[in-house]
């Protein structure tokens, strides 16, 4: 770990010094000891190291581990900033507004504080957005018998004198910044003043006014106002400009804002106003750390953590994100806290750990670090449960513009959690959330309007809104029983058959089960209480087409098969999978192969065939290197088409391959297994097997045959020298034994052959027999073919 890295180095490394007494300061991932973080930052100022000088000065200006003295926290910070230090720039900006170790000069510290966000430090974008806001300090003691009265009305006089004068000290602050702006043309006082009618600090909020600030500031070339104007052009609605907004970041970037930079980089990376370009966005993260911006260390990190552009190592970003962090930036803050929360290789979960992370981002008014400690609270990740402060967390959330909260904020109102039940609060904050295309939200208000919460009953509005909904679904994002309870109302109201598809398949995505539930889609279907008998084999073949892995149990260990209540319908399941448990029995059986991957014997002509490629050394190379479970999984899905555990996890292997995600859709499942049967049949070059009937040759391959005929495969194990030629010992005519072989390729019959030709009857007979005769499947689809026939 990192820790145990920097106690090695801190013997001479000034910087690992400085971080190593971070750690302590913080007493986070290590015990806090605040005397052996003064020592160590000590030794890091004597060789002159800035964040060493800017974690002593903090100590003194907090008074941590040391005596308060602002005049050495001023002389200290000072020295930090030298090097262009953003939490530093911050601090000296504090300095500055309060007149802490220095005299008081508050448009000094509002161009720090400035200086300090570009840095990304979160403290320092707090600062700019309400150092002009005052609060009125009130009493909620109203006893009038209370022998404190006076004493309390006295403090509440001396509140109110002090939060005056204040208030003139700001109204002549931004007095002087308007006529800066507006006569003199300054920029930087533009600027400020942008950021004030946006924020609505010691101004009234205009977004408008704000706009235009901006724009005679970015005119005259200040890179701050290019960046901010770009951000305008991309959030604000009634002027969405996305070829604008590029060209205000553009310019910004090229004037080497290191934040502007890392926006250009998170273009890239998501293709905003023009094509992903993994290269570039890494290339601008680069660029702008260099330069000390601390957001830019959490975006590289998020990269190495999701392997976009560079190789995937969880080490790095954790290291990346630490920086960020320690730099000041609350993103990596919330980033860190994330790191210790989930499953990943290297690290042990450690909900401590997590919940103090996203405490520190939430303490700096980060919406996604309240977001993550309200869920910290309410579901008691490293602390006791708390609805009411987990409540109390998304409003704050809310209130910073995180539209999550405010969805999870309507739910606290629609279950009482944290707060009283009120349905029509829940609606309105449902509906505010939904117009901002929250798809959580959009989901819940057609809850709303379906089950009549804080609303009245309209199943036409219900049903716009789950549709809407289903354009924006993310199946990490939303959880399964969300869709089973989308899914049970289409198929309720007899929904159309291409907006059922539109469930099974998302973001070019197959529909799976995933881990947090243990029922699905499946089961639902399968059970009489959600769906219509009508329907209901519609929708098992079109999974099973698709590759829906129908061997999943449930919790009570039942799989989908076992809720069909009617005779006829589990002859149909059993008759739609016969081929699909054909071929997962082949995977199976390791005898008859002749080819070994990853030490699993397969069939090279199959796997070829599937793959689309030859299988080399260098492929095989490849595919050794994944882990034997996922190649396992991958190669069961290129047996039979059925999909295990999750769709990334197989197709990270299928990707290695060159196999795009489109092709990898269409090769999955029944039809997908059948589409190759038939392309393999056609191939004149790969057959390894001629039947020889009435002196004819009917072509074949090997592998096929012992799949779907216990008969044959009985004869290629008992033979060793077994011949590629074989004749029939069945005595069956050409034609029947013609439509058998083409019916182990296809899974059909050709039904209209058989009706026009004069041996109806005697053919039917006949396939009777050879299906005995070679013992194909008993629940093979021939027999339900047969059946229709007779």
């Amino acid at each position: 770990m990192l820790f145990e890295e920097l106690k090695r180095k801190s013997r001479d490394k000034p910087k690992a010094q400085a971080k190593l007494g971070f750690f302590y300061f913080e007493g986070i991932e290590v015990k806090q000891d605040l005397k052996k973080a003064v020592r160590l930052f000590m030794l890091s100022t004597k060789n002159g190291h800035s964040m060493g000088y800017f974690w002593l000065g903090e100590c003194y200006y907090l008074g941590k581990g040391v005596s308060q003295s602002y005049n050495k926290a001023f002389f200290y910070f000072k020295q930090a900033c030298k090097e262009k230090n953003g939490r530093a720039l911050g601090r000296l900006g504090d300095c500055y507004f309060y007149g802490y170790g220095v005299e008081k000069n508050i448009l000094r510290s509002l161009n720090y504080y400035l200086l300090s966000s570009e840095c990304a430090v979160s403290n320092s974008d707090n600062r700019l957005s309400t150092c002009f806001k005052t609060t009125n300090h009130t009493s909620t003691n109203k006893n009038k018998n209370d022998p404190n009265r006076n004493l309390v009305n006295k403090k509440k006089h001396q509140q109110k004198q002090k939060q005056t004068k204040l208030s003139i000290q700001y109204r002549k602050t931004i007095f002087e910044l308007k006529k800066r702006a507006n006569s003199k043309n300054d920029a930087q006082a533009q600027l400020l003043l942008g950021i004030f009618y946006k924020n609505g600090n010691g101004v009234g909020k205009d977004l408008n006014l704000a706009f235009e600030y901006f724009k005679k500031s970015s005119k005259q070339g200040n890179p701050i106002a290019q960046r901010k104007l770009a951000l305008r052009y991309l959030k604000d609605k009634n002027r969405k400009n996305i070829e604008k907004s590029f060209h205000w970041n553009k310019l910004s970037a090229d004037n080497n804002n290191s934040g502007a930079l890392n926006n250009l980089g998170i273009r890239y990376l998501n293709g905003i106003g023009m094509k992903t370009n993994l290269e570039k966005g890494i290339e601008n993260f680069k660029r702008s750390i260099k330069l000390k911006n601390s957001n830019a260390y959490n975006s590289l990190g998020i990269c190495y953590l999701n392997g976009d552009g560079v190789p995937r190592d969880n080490q790095i970003a954790y290291k990346l994100f630490f920086k960020s962090h320690y730099l000041g930036s609350s993103n990596g803050t919330v980033s860190l806290g994330s790191i210790f929360e989930r499953l990943l290789e290297g690290f042990v979960i450690d909900n401590t750990k997590a919940f103090k992370y996203y405490w520190k981002a939430s303490e700096n008014n980060n919406d996604e670090g309240q977001y993550s400690l309200a869920f910290c609270y309410l579901q008691g990740i490293g602390t006791i449960v708390d609805e009411r402060k987990a409540f109390e967390l998304f409003k704050k959330s809310a209130k910073n513009g995180n539209i999550s909260s405010k969805n999870s904020s309507a739910v606290c109102y629609e279950k009482g959690r944290g707060c009283k039940k009120n349905l029509k609060k829940a609606f309105k904050l449902y509906k505010e959330a939904a117009q901002k295309d929250e798809p959580n939200a959009i989901y819940n208000l057609g809850i709303c309007y379906l089950k009549e919460k804080g609303c009245k009953k309209n199943v036409g509005k219900a049903y716009d809104f789950f549709r809407k909904s289903l354009q924006y679904d993310h199946f990490e994002e939303i959880t399964i029983i969300k869709n089973l309870n989308k899914l049970m109302f289409l198929l309720k109201h007899n929904a159309p058959l291409e907006e059922i598809k539109s469930v099974f398949f998302q973001d070019d995505q197959i529909y799976f089960q995933k881990k947090k539930s243990h029922f699905t889609v499946l089961h639902m279907v399968c059970n009489k209480k959600y769906c219509n008998q009508m329907q209901r084999i519609e929708y098992i073949k079109l999974l099973i087409d698709i590759g829906y892995n129908y061997l999943i149990p449930d919790r009570n260990n039942r799989m989908a098969f076992d809720y069909l209540a009617k005779e006829n319908e589990k002859q149909k399941w059993f008759y739609y999978t016969s081929i699909i448990d054909d071929f997962i029995n082949l995977f199976q059986r390791e005898e008859l192969t002749d080819m070994v991957i990853n030490n699993k014997p397969i069939h090279r002509i199959w796997v070829e065939h599937r793959l689309g490629m030859k299988i080399n050394n260098t492929v095989v190379q490849v595919l050794e290197s994944f882990p034997r479970p996922q190649m396992l999984s991958f190669l069961k899905w290129v047996y039979s088409g059925v999909v295990e555990k999750n769709y990334n996890y197989i197709f990270a292997v299928a990707k290695v391959l060159n196999i795009s995600s489109e092709t990898f859709i269409s090769k999955s499942g029944r039809l997908g297994i059948i589409k190759d049967l038939k392309s393999l049949m056609d191939n004149n070059t790969s057959y390894d097997f001629f039947y020889i009937v009435n002196k004819k040759e009917i072509k074949s391959h090997k592998f096929l045959l012992q799949a779907r005929s216990d008969l044959f495969r009985s004869m290629f194990l008992i033979m060793k020298n077994f011949s590629n030629r074989v004749k029939d010992y069945s005595k069956k005519n050409y034609h029947t034994l013609s439509l058998l072989f083409n019916f182990l390729y296809t899974d059909q019959l050709d039904l209209e052959f058989i009706k026009k030709t004069n041996i109806n009857k005697k053919i039917i007979n006949e396939l009777e027999d050879v299906t005995e005769y070679y013992q194909l499947n008993r629940n093979s689809n021939l027999i339900f073919y047969l059946h229709k026939l007779i």
